[in-house]
């Protein structure tokens, strides 16, 4: 038997009005599945952020104290000092054969960037290699800092060391040997020279005792510098010592020069320019309280080729 049409459609009016409540129903349900996972994403989130902040923390600290130390300057430069001057990165130079001709002010600034660059080489490791979720920012910033460290502050430290280093090496030939601060000296005279490569080169002629002479007011032995370099020596005999008088002579000169003081001894041209001699075109003679002359030529001194007449 055929339900009547009104039947019919009252069913379907049900059948709809079932399902739409049931269609309802779930999106709704989905809805709060939906809201309650967020809501669980969201607060795993926020504890692994709160778990974070400590690191973040850490981060801002190891900043601040970095900052702090180069400002204040001494931390970076007794880091460089004495710590990286034993590293490839203020490597001395070969050439600088006595540590006490380094200047303070010449290797300061490079020890103080060598001690920066080193502090900012540890920070970039910190920021860099510690767990990212969360520090983004942080990470950033430690590119950065790696990303300066190695192309602005680490060829800038061995520009610097380098310079520095180049002014010592000057200094060991062009400066004089500080005699009087480490040994006996009577008496000490300067000549202004030149080497074969037209560099200026500061010979010393001092005159000192033999380790263990009993008078402290005699000398016996004399010392000659190029510079900083000790290039030789002799001693007299028989209680001989040196009337601290000397006798200069040069190729080009005309007449020698004598002086009982000490002084820096120098050319002149024709022009009355001061000028720099030639070391193997100078002869220097001292006579001692025995009558006996010691003569020597500058550059043969560093053979010992020293004559007694």
């Amino acid at each position: 038997m055929t339900p009547p049409p009104n039947m019919r459609v009252a069913q379907l009016i049900l059948l709809e009005s079932v399902l739409g409540t049931a269609l309802t129903q779930a999106g709704q349900a989905k809805e709060q599945r939906d809201a309650a996972e967020e809501r669980e994403r969201l607060q795993r989130e926020q504890e692994r952020s709160r778990l974070a902040q400590p690191r973040r923390d850490n981060d801002y600290t190891a900043l601040g104290l970095a900052g702090l130390a180069c400002i204040t300057v001494l931390g970076p430069y007794l880091l460089g000092h004495f710590a990286l001057r034993k590293t490839f990165l203020l490597a001395p130079d070969s050439r600088v054969f006595d540590e006490e001709a380094r200047g303070l002010a010449d290797h300061f600034w490079a020890d103080y960037l060598g001690g920066v660059t080193t502090i900012g080489a540890l920070l970039a490791v910190f920021l860099l290699v510690r767990p990212r979720e969360f520090r983004q920012r942080e990470m950033i910033i430690g590119g950065v800092i790696a990303a300066s460290t190695v192309f602005v502050l680490l060829p800038t430290t061995l520009s610097w060391w380098n310079e520095a280093e180049g002014k010592t090496v000057t200094s060991l030939r062009e400066s004089a040997f500080p005699f009087a601060a480490r040994f006996v000296d009577c008496a000490s005279w300067e000549i202004e020279a030149e080497n074969e490569l037209w560099q200026n080169e500061l010979w010393q002629v001092h005159l000192g005792q033999t380790k263990g002479s009993p008078r402290v007011s005699e000398c016996n032995q004399v010392s000659v510098y190029r510079g900083w370099e000790r290039v030789g020596s002799f001693d007299l005999d028989n209680n001989d010592h040196f009337t601290e008088t000397i006798t200069v002579r040069d190729v080009n000169w005309s007449e020698p020069f004598t002086t009982d003081r000490s002084t820096t001894i120098y050319a002149t041209t024709a022009q009355g320019a001061r000028t720099r001699m030639k070391p193997a075109d100078v002869t220097v003679e001292l006579p001692t309280t025995s009558g006996r002359t010691v003569a020597f030529n500058l550059a043969d001194s560093a053979a010992s080729r020293f004559e007694v007449r």
